[in-house]
């Protein structure tokens, strides 16, 4: 049952099987903007098996993966501190884009304007200290956005979900988000979400920053909520909601959950 959590108030047509096989194992390796650079190729196989960088033996390089379904798509990561940009030259075929432990510190508003297949984004342990969401406004397939282990990363600009239908993961743990960012979703949304805020320095849930959520589990936990207020959660529709380990929440209005339609 829908419950809530508080520990303390306080196709490929004629396509041969050998050109299929051959597209599947493809490796593309290309230059990140920066012209440092190590190159220490992995066996294939062991790249066309993992799913997550960084890969092995890899520490300072951009790597893509072409597989073939029902049509070419492309899987790549960039590691390493001579990154200091998001690059420009992949293909617009990008479905999953990782970036571990680079030396990007911000991210404009146009990093990803070339890839609006992307479908998977992942931002890991990187000096950021604030990021615009509007950035992703023309990805129209994302499914799954990660920002984790920045521990700079202070903010996260612009209306989260709204303009992105297909959306079912937000996960922002263990950074240093010191306010709560706004999300939003509509009728046109079909998919229950899961939104994960774990470990961070958020202090505040106000009204009117979180609305019309479809949300199957929402974590806040191990952050330091000092207060919710009224009608938090606008309009919203969440299955799971955690609060737990936050021994600072002393406030909590009496209808602070009030618009939340399915929690019990």
């Amino acid at each position: 049952p829908p419950r809530l959590k508080i520990a303390s108030l306080n196709g490929m047509g004629g396509t041969s099987a050998v050109a299929r096989l051959a597209l599947l194992f493809l490796l593309l390796d290309f230059k990140p903007s920066s012209s440092q650079r190590t190159d220490s190729y992995p066996l294939i196989a062991n790249i066309a098996n993992k799913k997550e960088c960084p890969l092995p033996g890899e520490t300072e390089t951009c790597k893509c993966i072409t597989r073939v379904r029902k049509e070419i798509e492309e899987y790549c990561c960039c590691i390493g501190a001579s990154i200091r940009t998001v690059p420009q030259n992949m293909t617009g075929n990008l479905r999953s884009l990782l970036l571990y432990r680079t030396s990007i510190t911000s991210i404009p508003l146009d990093a990803f304007s070339k890839y609006d297949l992307l479908e998977e984004l992942e931002i890991h342990t990187m000096s950021i200290t604030s990021f615009d969401y509007s950035s992703l406004r023309n990805m129209t397939h994302l499914r799954k956005f990660i920002i984790r282990n920045c521990t700079s990363l202070t903010e996260i600009e612009g209306t989260m979900m709204l303009s992105h239908r297909k959306i079912r993961k937000i996960d922002l743990r263990s950074n240093a988000l010191r306010f709560l960012p706004t999300m939003e979703m509509s009728a046109a949304h079909t998919f229950n979400a899961e939104v994960d805020l774990t470990d961070n320095e958020i202090e505040l849930i106000p009204t009117g920053k979180l609305r019309n959520l479809l949300v199957r589990l929402f974590k806040i936990t191990h952050n330091r909520l000092q207060r919710i207020e009224a009608d938090a959660f606008v309009n919203s529709s969440i299955h799971d909601l955690w609060l737990h380990d936050n021994p600072d929440l002393t406030h909590l209005a009496p209808n602070a959950f009030a618009q939340i339609n399915v929690l019990n």
